[in-house]
């Protein structure tokens, strides 16, 4: 049984990998976003 539950730490382990680049798919999600308000802040001044 303990064995068991170590394997499925592992598994959980992989997973995050997989997590990491959607992450950085969202930060460039983002980016064009704040660009934009940049733009729109320079536009108000």
């Amino acid at each position: 049984s303990e064995y068991d539950d170590d394997s499925d730490e592992t598994t959980s382990t992989v997973s995050t990998p997989p997590g990491s680049p959607s992450r950085t798919r969202k930060v460039s999600d983002v980016t064009p976003y704040l660009f934009t308000i940049k733009l729109a802040f320079e536009c108000f001044m």
